[in-house]
C-alpha cells in the first residue's frame, strides 16, 4: 500500500497569460507568456505540497486552459485541464482556480491544452522533489528542456497541416520545426564543478519531434523515467520522444580545465520528404567542466 503524502505547504502562484514578443533563435514572434515574461517559469513542489494556481486569461484574443502533463489527478480531475474533456476553456478577461495535491514525484511538465497554444510558448517544467530519492546524494539539480521551435504561430501551422493543399504538395506531412532549443534558447551554458553528481531532469516540450540528446566525454545514468523510478541504466545517448520524460545523473569529469558540449538533435527521420529543418541541432557549451 503506497503511503499517504505529508501534509505539505500550500503554494499560491498568480499567472496572468499574455502575449510577448521573443526570439530565442534569433526570430523575432509573439510567444504566450506568463507575468509579462517568457520563457514560462517551472513550478517546482515538495511531495505533499498542495499547489492553488490562479491563472488569469489575459491573451485578448484566445481562450485557454492548462494541463499538468503526467499527474494522475486522483480525486481532482477537474484540475487536469484539457479543454472540453475535464473542463471548459477560459475565455479571455476570465480566472480559472487550479488546485491539486502532489501525490506523486519525479519530473512532469504543464502545457496549454487548447488551440495548439503551447507550440506558441505556453509550456513549462513541473518538478516535485523527493527528499530521500533512490539514487542518493545528488550536487546540482538542473532541468533541461528539450524543444522544436516554429516561427508561424500554431493556427496557421494547424490550418495547413489538415488543409488539402498540405496533402496535395507533401501527403500530409506535419510542418517542419524551423530550429531546435535547449531551455528555450540557443547555445546555453550550464555551470558544474568538477566531480560533481549532476542530476539533469530532461522533458521535451516540442509539438512533434523527438530528439537525441548527449553529452561530450560523459555518459549518462538513468534513473527516472516519465515520473517513475527505474534501476540505473547508464547510455551515451538518450532519444527523447515528444513529451517524454528522463531524469540522468552525470558525473562531472575531474578537469576544470575544458568545456564539454551538450548536443541535442532532432530526428529528421521523423520529416518525411519534406527534408530537414533549417536548423537541426543545438550545441551548448558549458562554463566549467562537467
Amino acid at each position: 500500500m503506497t503511503p499517504l503524502p505529508p501534509a505539505g505547504k500550500r503554494v499560491n502562484l498568480n499567472w496572468n497569460l499574455g502575449w510577448v514578443n521573443a526570439a530565442p533563435d534569433g526570430f523575432t514572434r509573439p510567444l504566450i507568456g506568463i507575468n509579462g515574461q517568457w520563457p514560462c517559469p517551472p513550478i517546482t513542489l515538495n511531495y505533499g505540497d498542495t499547489l492553488i494556481l490562479s491563472v488569469y486569461n489575459g491573451l485578448g484574443n484566445e481562450s485557454t486552459a492548462i494541463h499538468f502533463h503526467g499527474l494522475q489527478q486522483r480525486n481532482t480531475t477537474y484540475a487536469d485541464g484539457p479543454s472540453w474533456a475535464t473542463q471548459c476553456p477560459v475565455p479571455p478577461g476570465e480566472t480559472i482556480v487550479y488546485q491539486f495535491k502532489a501525490t506523486q514525484v519525479g519530473t512532469y511538465w504543464y502545457h496549454a491544452h487548447h488551440a495548439g497554444q503551447y507550440i506558441d510558448g505556453l509550456r513549462g517544467a513541473f518538478i516535485v522533489q523527493n527528499q530521500s530519492p533512490p539514487y542518493g546524494k545528488i550536487d546540482q539539480d538542473t532541468t533541461l528542456t528539450l524543444t522544436d521551435f516554429y516561427h508561424q504561430e500554431a493556427p496557421s501551422l494547424i490550418n495547413y497541416y489538415q488543409s488539402a493543399a498540405n496533402y496535395r504538395a507533401t501527403g500530409g506531412n506535419e510542418p517542419l520545426p524551423d530550429s531546435a532549443l535547449i531551455n528555450e534558447a540557443q547555445d546555453v551554458k550550464f555551470k558544474m564543478l568538477p566531480g560533481q553528481r549532476n542530476l539533469f531532469r530532461v522533458i521535451n516540450m516540442g509539438a512533434m519531434a523527438g530528439q537525441y540528446l548527449q553529452f561530450d566525454g560523459h555518459n549518462m545514468t538513468i534513473v527516472e523515467v516519465d515520473g517513475q523510478y527505474v534501476q540505473p541504466y547508464t547510455v551515451q545517448q538518450l532519444f527523447v520522444a515528444a513529451a517524454q520524460r528522463y531524469a540522468v545523473i552525470v558525473e562531472s569529469a575531474a578537469d576544470a580545465s575544458t568545456n564539454y558540449v551538450i548536443v541535442a538533435s532532432m530526428d529528421t527521420k521523423m520529416f518525411g520528404d519534406s527534408g530537414d529543418p533549417a536548423n537541426s541541432a543545438v550545441s551548448i557549451s558549458t562554463e566549467h567542466s562537467m
